[in-house]
This record gives C-alpha cells, sequence and structure tokens, in this order.
C-alpha cells in the first residue's frame, strides 16, 4: 500500500471520531451509537462520542425474526466490522484519567415516538423494529436474555431523558449540539447499569476488555397484546488503550448449497470419469 492510499485510509479513520454527526433523539427513531467512557476513580469525568454508526445499519429490521417468533442470545445478526481511531479530544481525556482507571460501555436506542420528545411506551416499542437498544456489557448474558419489553422502554427512556432534559446539560446532552464532548459532567444515574436492565456495572475495562454487543427490540405485530421481546448477539466491541474503538460483527456462517447444485456436480464429475474412460479406451 501506497503512502497515498495510507494517508487517505488514517484520515477516514480519524473522521470517524470528529466528523459531524447529528445524534437523533431516541424519539424520532433514528439515531446512533454512543461511545461513553468514565473515570472510575472520579466518575464526575466523562467523555462521550457519537460514533456515527446507526443503530438500523448494526440491527437491520430486515434481519429480525416475524413477531411471536422465540430468540435468545444464540440468535445472531450478522453485524458490521468498523473501527474508529481516538480523537484529540479521548486522547486528552486519557492524558488527563489515567487509563487503568477508566471504564467505557456502548449505548443506543430509538423507537417510533409520535413527537420528539414522547416516553417509549406499549404502543411505540411492542412492534418488532418499532422500539431497539442496542449496548455492550460484561455482565452475565441471562440477564439480557431474561429482558422484558419494559427494560426496552427504561433503556430507551433513560438515554431519551439524558438527552433531551431541558435543565440537564450534563450526561449525553452535549451530542445535540457537537460530535464529542469531554467537560467533566455527572454520567447520569442508572446508565451505567443500562437504566434498571441490571444489578451491577456493565462498563467494562478500557485496555482490556472485548465484550459482547447485544440488541432488543419488541415481539408482537401491530394491532397485538404486548408479549414479550427478541434478544440478539450483534458480534463484539472492544476499546484499546489508544482509545481506538473496534466493532466486530459475527462471521458469516457459510450458506448451505441447494440440492440442485449438488447435482450439477456431481453431474460433472460423471461426464469427467466418461471422458477420461473413452480417452483410455482409445
Amino acid at each position: 500500500m501506497n503512502m497515498i492510499v495510507k494517508s487517505a485510509v488514517a484520515g477516514v479513520l480519524a473522521l470517524g471520531a470528529t466528523g459531524a454527526y447529528a445524534l437523533g433523539i431516541p424519539a424520532n427513531n433514528s439515531s446512533d451509537l454512543v461511545l461513553v467512557v468514565q473515570n472510575t476513580a472520579n466518575p464526575a469525568n466523562v467523555y462521550v462520542l457519537d460514533t456515527g454508526i446507526s443503530i438500523d445499519s448494526v440491527m437491520p429490521t430486515s434481519s429480525l425474526a416475524p413477531a411471536g417468533s422465540t430468540t435468545s442470545l444464540s440468535t445472531a445478526i450478522a453485524g458490521i466490522n468498523q473501527t474508529i481511531a481516538a480523537s484529540p479530544t479521548l486522547q486528552s481525556f486519557f492524558a488527563a484519567n489515567p487509563v487503568a482507571g477508566d471504564a467505557w460501555t456502548i449505548e443506543a436506542a430509538q423507537y417510533s415516538g409520535s413527537t420528539p420528545t414522547a416516553s417509549p411506551t406499549n404502543a411505540n416499542t411492542k412492534v418488532v423494529g418499532a422500539g431497539k437498544v442496542i449496548f455492550t456489557s460484561p455482565s452475565n448474558p441471562n440477564n439480557t436474555a431474561q429482558a422484558t419489553l419494559a427494560n426496552l422502554q427504561n433503556i430507551a427512556g433513560g438515554i431519551q431523558n439524558d438527552l433531551t432534559q431541558p435543565a440537564d446539560a450534563l450526561g449525553l446532552k452535549p451530542l445535540l449540539t457537537a460530535t464529542e464532548a469531554s467537560t467533566g459532567a455527572s454520567y447520569t444515574a442508572g446508565a451505567a447499569t443500562k437504566y434498571s436492565l441490571f444489578s451491577v456495572s456493565d462498563l467494562a475495562a478500557v485496555g482490556t476488555s472485548s465484550v459482547a454487543l447485544y440488541g432488543l427490540t419488541g415481539n408482537v405485530a401491530a394491532g397485538q397484546p404486548a408479549a414479550g421481546i427478541q434478544s440478539y448477539i450483534l458480534g463484539s466491541v472492544s476499546l484499546d488503550s489508544t482509545g481506538l474503538l473496534s466493532i466486530s460483527g459475527n462471521s458469516t456462517a457459510p450458506v448451505p448449497l441447494p440440492a440442485a447444485v449438488w447435482l450439477f456436480g456431481s453431474g460433472l464429475m460423471g461426464l469427467v470419469g466418461v471422458s477420461r474412460r473413452r480417452k483410455a479406451a482409445v
């Protein structure tokens, strides 16, 4: 790879952390994955980044199971593969907050709200794909497998509140006007436990952790009563000591060949055998 191409690649990676994104409010049913880094010794020191990676690109509705299906953490969606280099802002955060004491998480939510400030409800989250939350966690995955629609609504509502409360200039709110922020602002209580989904913090240590990326959505058809939730494994995520964020999708399973292809292959082998016998006879 020549130097010009290398420079172009490096520039694209850097733009991933510094380009201008418009983080959608969850109720607008279009949002991005957000990286949160928190210093565990001083929880008021927080860095947040709008990754620019949309929820729908990681968890497309077309990849979800039909309403009423039983999904569990063994149900995988391909996900995406992407890396984002640390911006100068994140590097400065690490310089001021020793990496050994930092922890991180990815979180995202969206749902069909009637207004930009509509709260997540049974009506706008229960249908497959109408409400989605995505997050990382090193916690016991059984907690995720047992999640309910109320958990999905709590996460979506928690992120919504972080972004939209008029009196709150902390938490995720800076991402409404900027791509990233490191302001010494407190991370809203409950966010580290995914707004009541887990009983323990699901922040992972910077530089030592590659954790699972999960997805939740409703599990009923329009007009039907609420009945459960779908959960998915979307791949894994890591944040190394340099601030490089790496998202790895699930590997694509081999596609089984249809019977017709096998028959066609058998026919070709038969023709090869006939040709060889004819040449031998000559």
